[in-house]
């Protein structure tokens, strides 16, 4: 865990034996965690009528002498805003407690403190998240160290109010008590500056249909469709399928792909279907959350071969006159219940030869020029 400016970097390495070990299921989903460093600190102290914000500790409780402290803190939220929040924590480094007897202190949500923050004008404490009695900074019993506090409600606020900024504030629960006093390290502080550390999710990105789409024909009765999506935290995805008839209103078929990596195309074959048109959709999950579903594609499963087509010229009507025009002119035809979108056209000399199976033409109308003398086959 390395300081960063405002943040606090955070390096992660999987346990090698829980990779190693046969029952580990892949793929393994690690959550991003981050440390959020104070962006801003002060504490108000009766009797103290000065600004304390560049002060290298904070404080809270009674000190004895019935003179009552409360600190507060503002963090960034760029890292967070949206995020569905797993887990979070308040850690500050307790330096000094007037007793190891545990005692009660809380966190509470606040307007922003400022430079002219004071006991008699202090930001309004809205509401109570967390309470903890997390004592250190005595004797050998209890040494400094971190405490923390378990802030998870109030992360999952900040993460959906959409602020840039948020901020908190801490006090002892019972203030007429000098067992509460504690003294902290600020973010002034050379070391050991207070964070707020938080495990996160970042729902994936929608879903985009790749295959197939909308307008598709196919005589595919088991068709394969397959679609993608991106995940900003870089992590495998599952994508669900859904197929159902294009008037249903649930599904006929679904299945899930395997996982694959962000951003790759996932694939999911469907169970037989009969002829007819129908609609699927798909939607992306992490192993943690799953986004919502992507926009209705339509498809027709069409078995029926067309009829077979015909050709018509009004440059060369009949089959068995000669013609001295050098350019043919024709017209293609054929029916079928889906529509006909194109033909597999040739021509030789040879009235054998297979016109193939990929599709030529497009439209109807056909014609060839500059043709030498000779029989023609189309």
């Amino acid at each position: 865990m390395t300081q960063n400016g405002d943040a606090v970097d955070l390096t992660l390495t999987p346990d090698a034996e829980f990779l190693a070990d046969p029952e580990t299921k892949f793929p393994v989903m690690v959550d991003p965690a981050v440390n959020i460093g104070a962006s801003f600190d002060t504490f108000v102290q009766q009797g103290y009528t000065t600004d304390m914000s560049t002060s290298t500790e904070l404080k809270l409780g009674n000190n004895g002498s019935g003179q009552i402290a409360r600190s507060f803190m503002h963090f960034p939220m760029a890292q967070i805003t949206g995020k569905h929040i797993l887990s979070a924590k308040l850690n500050l480094w307790n330096f000094h407690s007037w007793s190891c007897t545990p005692t009660s202190w809380e966190v509470w949500d606040t307007p922003h403190s400022s430079t002219s923050s004071r006991w008699t004008a202090q930001p309004n404490w809205n509401i109570k998240w967390a309470a903890s009695t997390a004592t250190k900074g005595v004797s050998s019993s209890c040494a400094e160290g971190w405490v923390s506090q378990d802030i998870k409600n109030l992360a999952v606020a900040w993460a959906a109010n959409g602020n840039g900024s948020n901020a908190m504030g801490i006090r002892a629960t019972t203030e007429s008590d000098p067992y509460s006093w504690k003294r902290f390290n600020s973010g002034n502080a050379p070391t050991n500056t207070p964070y707020v550390s938080v495990t996160f999710n970042s729902t994936p990105d929608t879903a985009t249909a790749v295959s197939p789409l909308s307008g598709t024909y196919t005589s595919d009765t088991t068709p394969t469709l397959s679609a993608k999506a991106t995940d900003t935290d870089a992590q495998q995805l599952t994508l669900s399928f859904e197929t159902w008839a294009a008037d249903g209103t649930a599904a006929l078929r679904s299945g899930t792909s395997a996982a694959v990596a962000s951003g790759a195309v996932a694939t999911h074959t469907v169970a037989a279907l009969t002829p007819g048109t129908y609609k699927w959709r798909a939607r992306a999950a992490d192993g943690t959350d799953v986004d919502a579903w992507s926009a209705w594609q339509t498809f027709t499963v069409d078995t029926t071969v067309p009829s077979t087509p015909t050709i018509t010229s009004t440059s060369h009507p009949s089959a068995s006159a000669w013609y001295n025009a050098t350019t043919f002119a024709g017209v293609l035809a054929a029916t079928d219940a889906s529509g006909v979108t194109g033909y597999a056209v040739k021509l030789d000399q040879s009235p054998t030869t297979a016109a193939g199976t990929a599709v030529t033409e497009t439209g109807t109308a056909v014609s060839w020029s500059g043709r030498t003398d000779g029989t023609r086959s189309t």
